[in-house]
């Protein structure tokens, strides 16, 4: 089978000095990695402070984090387009009710990027047990940055603070609260007035995605409210031309509607 850049994800990479017409050096950097034809690729121009991490680092940072954490995680998911990484596990240790037979899992999610597009950053997500989708929404659950700058990491404090801004006590209340909004989505029926004030607090979102949400809401969910949040979490959490922006819609539409 061939290779895409998802097989690619902990490829090593390197930072090499860039150099003028002239043959001197430039101050920003060139950041490579070795792509799906076994070649290194420029995947990225980084300042001369840039702390490039990677991946590899990333997961070794999830990991540190859910062997500190009570419960038990399960086998990961990876996107990575040659430039970002997103990294995702879950829990079945903390859970909240929708309605009977449909709750939410806690989930972990980390960034990463090889072209200063996006920090290194680790948060929390749900996920619906009965399809597998992950819904992000920053305002239930914390994300906590590290800036990619030579020299200002510590990675022992960072992650210990990390634990304690993430994983605290009110992790399971910021997952009960989220189900409880989720429920009410429930309770709402949705006709063509409801969906027209859907689609205008989600008017960010290109008219192609949101014809992709409208199939699959139409053809497989409830008219309801909750119907149409889940069409939203299974295109953009399973495409399968999922971009970088899938994460960043996820969020955007979950603010938005829950």
């Amino acid at each position: 089978m061939e290779k895409d850049w998802n097989d690619c994800w902990n490829s090593e990479v390197t930072v090499q000095d860039l150099m003028s017409g002239d043959g001197n050096k430039v101050s920003a950097k060139a950041v490579f990695i070795e792509n799906i034809k076994g070649e290194q690729q420029e995947v990225g121009i980084v300042s001369p402070d840039y702390l490039l991490v990677p991946n590899t680092k990333v997961v070794e940072l999830i990991m540190a984090l859910t062997v500190t954490s009570p419960w038990g995680w399960n086998s990961p998911e990876t996107f990575f387009d040659g430039k970002r990484f997103v990294y995702t596990t879950t829990t079945d240790g903390i859970q909240a009710e929708v309605k009977v037979g449909d709750s939410v899992k806690l989930g972990m999610i980390a960034y990463n990027s090889y072209d200063g597009s996006k920090v290194l950053t680790i948060g929390l997500f749900a996920m619906r047990l009965v399809c597998s989708n992950g819904m992000l929404h920053n305002d239930y659950f914390p994300m906590q940055s590290f800036r990619h700058l030579k020299g200002n990491i510590d990675w022992d404090n960072q992650l210990e603070y990390t634990y304690k801004q993430l994983l605290s006590e009110n992790t399971e209340e910021n997952l009960s609260g989220f189900a409880n909004k989720l429920s009410n989505a429930y309770n709402t029926p949705v006709d063509i007035y409801t969906l027209r004030e859907l689609r205008n607090r989600i008017k960010d979102i290109p008219v192609s995605l949101f014809g992709e949400i409208m199939d699959h809401y139409l053809v497989n969910e409830e008219a309801t409210k909750y119907g149409f949040i889940n069409a939203c979490s299974d295109i953009l959490w399973h495409k399968e031309n999922k971009s970088i922006q899938s994460y960043k819609y996820n969020n955007y539409i979950h603010q938005r509607l829950v």
